[in-house]
């Protein structure tokens, strides 16, 4: 069967307002549909200005869990029999963005981590209850790597507070606040993704990233 092309798409005609901004977070506002003064706001990040967390956690052990209207995000510490938590930290992920940011920006990684899995493929860990040393924080946006052995994911907050005062003419910095970097091998970032995928409510994000990846376009 031959493959539909998709017309590449120009980044300066989808956001044509970001002007000269600099920094890891630049903003685009046009109208809104909502009416009522209100502005519809697009955003996009570079990573390599981005401030790297000083909090760190190394995690063998995550899980994924909804909360309320957030998707809870579990890495622990494994005690030495496996069998319980010593502690764990829990990150509180927007839905929205966990479908069109974590989930839909991390096909090409997925594959990536599945092939390095056919090694050396990690055992399921049983969902265990929580660690007595819990620390719960909140994010909305997160900066995914791995290689064939480590996997890092530095989570990040950027608050409505910036996108309200960018939009009436503000001057002052944008907030984009480093949260907590968790470190883990590559093969639990896997068995993350995997339990991540339940809980995925609007996967069609997914499916233009796909398309993105085999067409040679991204945005």
């Amino acid at each position: 069967m031959g493959r539909s092309k998709s017309r590449p798409v120009s980044v300066a005609s989808k956001f044509p307002n970001f002007g000269n901004q600099k920094g890891p977070v630049q903003f685009s506002f046009g109208p809104s549909s909502l009416g009522l003064g209100v502005s519809q706001s697009q955003v996009r990040f570079d990573y390599s200005q981005a401030q790297i967390p000083s909090r760190a956690y190394f995690a063998d052990y995550c899980d994924v869990k909804r909360l309320r209207n957030r998707v809870a995000l579990t890495f622990g510490k494994l005690n030495a029999a496996g069998t319980a938590l010593r502690t764990q930290v829990e990150i509180a992920f927007p839905q929205q963005m966990f479908d069109r940011q974590l989930w839909a920006s991390s096909v090409a990684l997925r594959d990536l981590l599945r092939k390095f899995a056919l090694g050396s493929p990690l055992e399921r860990q049983q969902t265990l209850s929580e660690s007595e040393k819990l620390q719960t924080f909140a994010a909305n946006n997160l900066f995914m790597a791995a290689n064939d052995e480590d996997a890092v994911l530095d989570f990040y907050y950027l608050s409505p507070r910036s996108a309200y005062l960018q939009s009436v003419g503000g001057s002052s910095a944008i907030d984009f606040e480093p949260v907590i970097r968790i470190s883990s091998d590559s093969a639990l970032l896997l068995e993350f993704f995997e339990r991540c995928e339940p809980h995925v409510k609007e996967k069609h994000y997914e499916s233009t990233q796909h398309e993105q990846l085999a067409t040679g376009n991204h945005r």
